[in-house]
């Protein structure tokens, strides 16, 4: 795997007790966290990234001392860093559109149905009213119905 390469690169040096139990701790849990990742993350780069950034930031004695076991406290630390990583994303999204590209229904459109975002989170960021959201994407489908 490609972010084993990278994870080694930046553990600790080599014969570390640091970096062997983090690297005994990526052979044993890294494909279960990979998997919550990827279902938040689809994008397979930037949940590879996720991974190793979990791994380096990984506190091995606090994964020791949690009392439900080191797995579940590997898949809660996956979860959060993508969720993070997730949001993160989200808001540059938003801040990317450029309006002058496409119209205001498309970008709704392309925020909803391509993206997955709600009508609600939709209207929150861009500072309008839901039945705003709700009419530019019925506008959005009436423009696409009449020009095929």
């Amino acid at each position: 795997m490609n972010e084993f390469a990278q994870l080694k690169g930046i553990l600790p040096l080599h014969g570390s007790p640091v970096r062997h139990e983090v690297m005994s701790l990526y052979d044993a849990y890294s494909s279960i966290a990979y998997g919550v990742i990827l279902q938040i993350l689809p994008q397979e780069n930037l949940a590879q990234e996720t991974l190793v950034n979990l791994f380096t930031t990984l506190s091995v004695q606090e994964c020791k001392n949690c009392q439900f076991g080191s797995a579940i406290y590997i898949i809660r630390k996956a979860r959060t860093k993508a969720i993070e990583i997730k949001n993160k994303n989200a808001n540059n999204v938003y801040d990317s559109l450029i309006i002058d590209e496409k119209s205001v229904s498309e970008m709704i459109f392309e925020l909803s149905f391509r993206q997955g975002q709600t009508p609600e989170v939709i209207a929150q960021r861009l500072n309008i009213p839901k039945a705003q959201v709700l009419k530019e994407i019925y506008e959005y489908f009436k423009s696409f119905r009449q020009s095929n």
